[in-house]
């Protein structure tokens, strides 16, 4: 007899829990942020199976000559490779990245003024004051954020073609 078959929902509602405590480190303020955790959600299983499953202390496979699905260890080694840079990518660089577009974004609204002035009933016209260098991090801070959202697109891609060799 499994007693496994009868644990499993069990099992499965311990996981969900686990999951949602290592989400709530991650703030949001509104629906229109579902961006941030489709992106948060992945990444999180990712580094619960990596870290779980010791995937850091795996060893490349040594090539073999008579192996017979030629290529396989080679796919293999590049395919871990592959996990562990995006378990660090994760990890540290991105974080990192995060702190330092928040810097320039600081830094930014320290040389730049906004307000709002009356323009009808009920309506407000947006007015905004800049100095030549507070246009200067805009622009900075505007291509920063663009290259750091296309290394989180090109993440979540590598992620999602490599999710059928995650089980090897």
């Amino acid at each position: 007899m499994n007693i496994s078959k009868y644990t499993y929902f069990i099992r499965r509602r311990y996981y969900r829990l686990q999951l949602f405590w290592r989400f709530m480190k991650y703030p949001y303020w509104g629906p229109w942020e579902i961006v941030n955790p489709i992106m948060e959600t992945v990444f999180e299983i990712f580094c619960e199976y990596y870290e779980k499953c010791g995937i850091a202390k795996k060893e490349k496979l040594e090539i073999c000559e008579d192996d017979h699905f030629p290529g396989q260890t080679e796919y293999q080694n590049k395919m871990l490779d592959e996990q562990k840079r995006l378990y660090k990518w994760w990890t540290q660089d991105y974080k990192k990245r995060q702190e330092e577009i928040d810097t320039l974004e600081e830094e930014w609204s320290n040389h730049s003024v906004h307000w709002t002035e009356p323009y009808e009933d009920n309506l407000f016209l947006w007015e905004s004051k800049s100095t030549r260098y507070g246009r200067y991090l805009f622009k900075l801070l505007h291509t920063e954020e663009e290259k750091f959202e296309q290394e989180k697109e090109d993440a979540l891609v590598s992620l999602m073609k490599i999710r059928n060799t995650l089980w090897e």
